[in-house]
């Protein structure tokens, strides 16, 4: 489906296991997606550039995102990743200039290399436990970046990770 401007939605099969590379990029007009239970994965690019989608709701079944797949999301307001997803790629939810409500996967052990990059009106976050490394410009570019809450012992940083940022950092 990738380029398909005039997609608005879509129903994913129960029967789907992955969500491809590429699938839905550049559908520009695809306003919202839920991601059903089933699929494991969703791929490298998988919503890139989707200007329009403005809801994901992904299933309990999701265990990893891959790189780059809802950047340029501009109008995702909001996302929760399930506990069941350990791995999220780099870059996955960069240049996502709406989103402000950020839920993370109890089971992330990192934040991935940019993975918020350029993420102007996100104010907060709550980083769990299970996160030991907070990886290159993970946060970088996000101005409107207020408060970082950190639930466990403080992870190592990559270099960047606040670059352009003044936010509070909170260890238990």
């Amino acid at each position: 489906f990738e380029s398909c401007a005039g997609l608005t939605e879509v129903v994913l099969s129960k029967n789907m296991t992955e969500i491809t590379d590429a699938m839905f990029r550049n559908c520009g007009s695809l306003r919202s997606v839920t991601i059903p239970e089933g699929i494991t994965s969703i791929g490298v690019s998988a919503f890139m550039n989707c200007t329009a989608l403005t809801s994901v709701t992904i299933g309990n079944s999701v265990q990893s995102i891959s790189n780059y797949a809802f950047e340029w999301c501009s109008s995702l307001s909001g996302i929760t990743i399930p506990d069941s997803v350990v791995s999220v790629g780099d870059w996955a939810f960069s240049n996502c200039g709406k989103l402000n409500d950020v839920h993370l996967s109890r089971n992330l052990t990192a934040l991935s290399r940019g993975m918020f990059y350029c993420c102007d009106r996100l104010g907060t976050v709550t980083v769990p436990a299970s996160v030991a490394a907070v990886e290159y410009a993970a946060f970088s570019g996000c101005e409107g970046l207020g408060d970082v809450y950190f639930t466990g012992d403080a992870p190592t940083f990559g270099s960047s990770v606040f670059e352009k940022v003044i936010a509070t950092c909170h260890y238990p």
